[in-house]
């Protein structure tokens, strides 16, 4: 059995990331240069991110209150100049936020069979006290 944190880790993470630099690149009209810097990762990463080569597996974008967490983390990002550990932190609070809200079990039940969204509680139940 995948675990929880395993899909926040493997999926979840990679999606977000993906989605700010979207963000990042269309909304705030960043070049990729200026974006892997504020994010403190490569350009090619960047380029992957945004070609959809990397951290497509699960598209975030379908959750309005997802789309509106990302631009307002991309808006602090730029504002307040946070940091990388900041935003990994933030980042992470988003994921475990998915993982309470049970938006992603059926994409968990997809892609590990012996899980059955209609009896597992397990992320509502411990993340949603984060």
């Amino acid at each position: 059995m995948k675990t929880p944190l395993e899909i926040g880790y493997r999926y979840i993470l990679p999606s977000l990331k993906s989605q700010l630099t979207k963000i990042l690149t269309t909304k705030f009209n960043l070049n990729q240069i200026e974006t892997s810097k504020i994010l403190k990762i490569s350009k090619s990463t960047v380029s992957r991110y945004i070609s959809m080569e990397r951290g497509s597996k699960i598209d975030l974008s379908k959750f309005s209150e997802i789309n509106e967490i990302m631009e307002k983390l991309a808006s602090r990002i730029l504002e307040e100049k946070l940091d990388e550990y900041s935003i990994e932190m933030e980042l992470i609070k988003i994921t475990l936020h998915i993982l309470s809200k049970k938006y992603l079990c059926n994409f968990h039940a997809e892609i590990d069979p012996q899980i059955d969204p209609t009896k597992c509680n397990i992320c509502s139940k411990i993340f949603k006290q984060i």
